[in-house]
């Protein structure tokens, strides 16, 4: 009978050492008491240093105090499932930085003590590219935004504030200033006097002050 023990425990061992994904395993307390390559990997610890410590060591410190709460709740109710659904999750690096992750969650009874398996995927590169879509979206409405006030615009100046409101807008930007181009080669940057200012009392001075300095190409912010 141990000896059929031990060979199942082996043989989960090996399981898991093999598999694609970072996995980790804890017992009821919350101590790490497997892991495997793509852990130590995917981590920057060594086994060594993981084994025997508690899981909120790859827990961000802000989500450190809730996290045994959770851990409690799974405890108690132990079913495969995705970690935190509808949350967004991290984890933490040996060097201390964060990336966003999916956790699959799995009971594992080993004899008769239960365990919880957890299969960790970074998706950094998925975030990436859901927000670089985000950012090619909002560039793309902000260009259909401006071209169709250019249209419906009747002079220079009210083109230039109805763009850079636009702009500021969809940045986010406290304040805007627009500059024009003198001469051809351009040699001077001129203030245009068109500004967007979310608060124009706060900005007042600094309005006052860029308004009477021009720029030589290539000189200074603009």
């Amino acid at each position: 009978m141990k000896a059929s023990l031990r060979q199942m425990e082996e043989r989960f061992r090996a399981t898991v050492e093999s598999a694609p994904t970072a996995t980790v395993m804890i017992d009821s307390d919350g101590n790490i008491v497997l892991v495997n390559r793509q852990a130590e990997k995917l981590f920057g610890y060594t086994r060594e240093e993981m084994l025997g410590q508690a899981i909120e060591l790859l827990v961000p410190e802000r989500f450190r105090p809730d996290h045994p709460g959770h851990r409690d709740e799974f405890f108690a109710n132990p079913e495969a499932r995705p970690m935190g659904v509808g949350r967004e999750l991290f984890a933490r690096r040996q060097d201390g930085s964060e990336f966003p992750v999916e956790i699959g969650l799995a009971p594992a009874r080993v004899g008769d003590e239960l365990f919880v398996l957890s299969a960790v995927v970074d998706i950094s590169e998925r975030k990436e590219i859901e927000q670089q879509l985000v950012r090619n979206a909002n560039e793309a409405r902000l260009l259909h935004r401006i071209s169709a006030l250019a249209a419906d615009c009747e002079s220079l100046e009210q083109i230039l504030q109805e763009s850079l409101t636009a702009v500021c807008e969809n940045i986010e930007w406290p304040i805007g200033h627009a500059y024009l181009a003198e001469g051809d080669p351009i040699h001077t940057w001129a203030s245009s006097k068109v500004w967007f200012l979310s608060d124009p009392d706060a900005f007042a001075e600094f309005v006052t002050v860029t308004e009477s300095m021009n720029f030589a190409a290539n000189v200074g912010l603009p």
